[in-house]
């Protein structure tokens, strides 16, 4: 990743998918492809700490019958500390301000607001300069327009992304 990485931003939605492994999910293959595409240098995925903390366990590896068991914490951390595959960002005064204020416009534009967190992931991506934001609630998607970050569900990429072309001519 010669210079300024192109940045890829992944809800902790994203990162669940990819942690439970379940080969049904629409989102389990695009997220291992991705996160391929990450590993080969080709891209970062980035995320918020926020993220280590909302990913508290694997689905369904760590439960037997309907007990907890634990278990699977060095696999999660090991995704946390594989940079610059995954960029972990803390929230700082400047992303918490842009949280608030994207709470605002939503109350001003009367759309469905999201829960605090999310805004504050929101605003990380944004604080990052990333190229998109993958997300699995759809609820996110008009805040694209306060973001100005393009917001969807995570797709498989192409054999080289543009996640952010304007960096390719640095």
């Amino acid at each position: 990743m010669a210079g300024k990485p192109n940045r890829l931003y992944w809800d902790t939605s994203v990162f669940i998918e990819f942690f439970n492994a379940d080969p049904n999910s629409s989102w389990y293959v695009p997220a291992r492809s991705l996160l391929a595409g990450a590993k080969k240098g080709r891209f970062q995925i980035c995320t918020s700490v926020l993220a280590i903390t909302e990913v508290a366990y694997v689905k369904p590896l760590e439960y037997r019958g309907k007990q907890f068991v634990g278990g699977h914490e060095e696999e999660l951390d090991r995704i946390w500390l594989d940079y610059p595959t995954v960029l972990t960002v803390r929230c700082d005064d400047r992303i918490a301000s842009t949280a608030r204020g994207m709470l605002r416009w939503a109350m001003l534009k009367q759309i469905r607001l999201l829960q605090n967190l999310d805004l504050v992931h929101i605003a990380t991506a944004m604080f990052l300069k990333a190229g998109q934001i993958h997300t699995i609630d759809k609820n996110w998607f008009p805040y694209r327009e306060y973001a100005g970050i393009p917001i969807g569900y995570p797709e498989a990429p192409a054999e080289e992304p543009k996640l952010f072309p304007e960096v390719a001519n640095d």
